[in-house]
């Protein structure tokens, strides 16, 4: 079976950036201890930006 791509992004409401990246974070560390067959479970932050977006990539 070829490996599937998702990516969700999420627009955090003016004053929730730190605890969006909060939650966002400990999301990648829990697939990363715990679901073995997530071959990648990254996330990555649009830093120029005063509301940055946040982007989660899993296959």
């Amino acid at each position: 079976m070829p490996p599937v791509h998702i990516i969700a992004t999420f627009f955090p409401l003016p004053g929730k950036v730190e605890r969006m990246r909060d939650l966002l974070t400990l999301q990648c560390q829990a697939v990363h201890e715990k679901e073995d067959y997530a071959l990648r479970f990254i996330l990555t932050e649009q830093l120029a930006s005063e509301a940055p977006q946040f982007c989660l990539f899993e296959t």
